[in-house]
């Protein structure tokens, strides 16, 4: 019997990707399935999942062209044959109990999703103080980024629960997929608990990451087109903290502007010849006074932890 499955997208992940199996196959519980997806990767990345799963039959490679890491993980949910869902990128880790222990706490109280503490590890190895929040929707709409975040892999998800709720990775989606995949899941209010004090995720600053990667104009130029593409496909009171967090992230833009962190140029054409863009950035910009205590919380909030 198939307890969980770990879903793992993979593009160019052949320095990591041997540390993240070996991350699997450390958890102190045997009945799970990893599913690799790889999304047409031109390094020998494949050659490395192909070699563990010659000796370890619970790994399986599934390939595909280049469509990005939702695509991949629809790919790998579409074939789960778990009770349980574990995302996993290719460059990050999970402690050796977590599985266990996530898998144990759900059974026990029914739950339909439960997440855990993480903590960074930096070039070196070395590991940032353990982070965690205590999300609800509200706080996903208005605060994620600006208090906090939680990466996909600290989750265990009930495959029951996603498929009865249609929860899958939006493809049309290239920057923020965890932000958007957690405000639907969320949506859903489902039976969700926080393991607390229990680092059971490790994040790696990975030199080729979305965001470690990144310079800070980079990461804010994406934050800025998930939030305008999400303000049109949402309605009522979720749209509406939707522009308030967008009012909150243009206030950080010009601060940082001021202070030499943004090149603005590179985030003006957002709003340039796109009449739905400019709609909410004037909306956003009315909504400035309520979202700059929300701004200076985070500046408070960030500077005295």
């Amino acid at each position: 019997m198939i307890k969980v499955s770990i879903i793992t997208p993979c593009y160019n992940a052949a320095p990591y990707i041997s540390r993240t199996i070996h991350s699997v196959q450390s958890q102190t519980i045997s009945e799970w399935e990893m599913i690799i997806v790889d999304d047409g990767s031109n390094d020998n990345s494949a050659d490395i999942i192909k070699d563990f799963a010659s000796k370890d039959a619970r790994i399986k490679l599934l390939q595909k062209e280049n469509g990005g890491s939702a695509s991949a993980r629809n790919m790998g949910l579409a074939i789960a044959q778990g009770e349980f869902i574990q995302f996993l990128d290719a460059d990050d880790t999970i402690e050796s109990s977590k599985l266990e222990r996530q898998i144990n706490l759900m059974e026990q109280k029914g739950l339909d999703v439960t997440y855990t503490d993480y903590c960074m590890v930096n070039l070196d190895g070395s590991l940032d103080k353990e982070k965690g929040h205590n999300f609800n929707l509200f706080k996903l709409l208005i605060g994620w980024g600006v208090f906090g975040t939680i990466p996909f892999h600290a989750f265990v998800y009930r495959l029951e629960f996603l498929r009865n709720n249609n929860i899958f990775s939006s493809t049309e989606v290239r920057e923020r997929e965890d932000w958007d995949f957690h405000i639907k899941v969320f949506s859903t209010h489902p039976m969700i608990q926080r393991l607390k004090n229990y680092c059971g995720a490790f994040y790696f600053r990975c030199p080729t990451g979305k965001t470690s990667s990144g310079s800070l104009t980079k990461i804010k130029r994406g934050t800025l087109n998930y939030i305008l593409y999400k303000i049109k496909h949402t309605t009522g009171l979720k749209r509406f903290l939707l522009q308030l967090r967008l009012s909150t992230e243009l206030i950080e833009v010009t601060m940082a502007y001021i202070l030499r962190n943004v090149d603005i140029k590179q985030i003006s054409p957002l709003f340039k010849d796109n009449s739905d863009n400019l709609k909410s950035f004037v909306f956003s910009l009315i909504l400035s006074p309520l979202a700059l205590p929300i701004y200076i919380c985070r500046f408070v909030w960030v500077h005295t932890r």
